[in-house]
């Protein structure tokens, strides 16, 4: 009927031993693995303790064509972390895999469906993530409704510090256009007779906007020291929780 190879065995050890194919039987497995769900969301010193879940979801499909019943010992492999979830026993749990026994009648087909799941923490330092992703955390279903305002606070105040910066942004992009037209006014300058009209205006336009950089480097100034002491109020209240 076949042969096989045996590996050695300590005294009163057991093997499972694969000696020939039943061609009147066939298994086909399916696998499918679903995306991590959020659990759990807690607020930690700063950070967000995210406990996620996801389950793989295993289908042997087995087709019995002989003339007589068979008992099939279906093998699935353990792997590290994932926990199986209560549905039909395994008959043998091995150190790297469960042994499930099913019985398939004569030119029947029955499936054995076996589902692992896994849980994984993530920590995520709230001062550093963007507004975005904080509320994607916030909307989960199984999160607190006492964390849930607490994440409604932070993601005021980084929106505040989102507002400072844009206007932080624009008024230095207005001193570098403006840095730029200076550049291009003074190459003209250098080809023109000082008396001439526009020489003139040349020099207007550029004392206007020399009063006009004064204004936007001090509001520059202003806003950073806004933002560093926004996130530093950020910080002390991250700390506090």
């Amino acid at each position: 009927a076949g042969d096989a190879l045996l590996e050695n065995l300590t005294q009163g050890g057991e093997r499972l031993i694969t000696y020939a194919m039943d061609l009147d039987v066939e298994v086909s497995p399916e696998s499918e693995t679903t995306p991590q769900t959020v659990v759990d969301v807690q607020f930690v010193k700063g950070t967000l303790l995210v406990t996620k879940k996801q389950v793989r979801e295993q289908t042997y499909l087995i087709k019995n064509s002989a003339s007589a019943a068979r008992s099939l010992l279906i093998e699935h492999p353990k792997q590290t972390g994932w926990e199986l979830v209560a549905s039909r026993q395994p008959a043998e749990t091995t150190r790297d895999s469960f042994r499930f026994v099913v019985d398939v009648p004569a030119g029947e087909t029955d499936k054995l469906h076996v589902e692992t799941e896994r849980t994984v923490e993530e920590r995520i330092a709230l001062s550093s993530v963007d507004v975005d992703a904080i509320v994607q955390y916030k909307s989960a279903r199984t999160i607190s409704d006492e964390v849930k305002q607490q994440l409604e606070k932070v993601i005021s105040r980084k929106r505040e510090i989102g507002r400072l910066i844009d206007e932080k942004n624009q008024s230095q992009q207005q001193l570098d256009q403006i840095a730029q037209e200076q550049e291009r006014i003074r190459n003209n300058m250098s080809e023109l007779d000082r008396n001439t009209e526009l020489y003139s205006r040349y020099v207007k336009k550029l004392t206007e906007q020399e009063d006009e950089i004064e204004n936007l480097r001090d509001s520059v100034e202003e806003l950073t020291n806004k933002i560093q002491q926004k996130r530093d109020e950020l910080d002390s209240f991250l700390l506090e929780r």
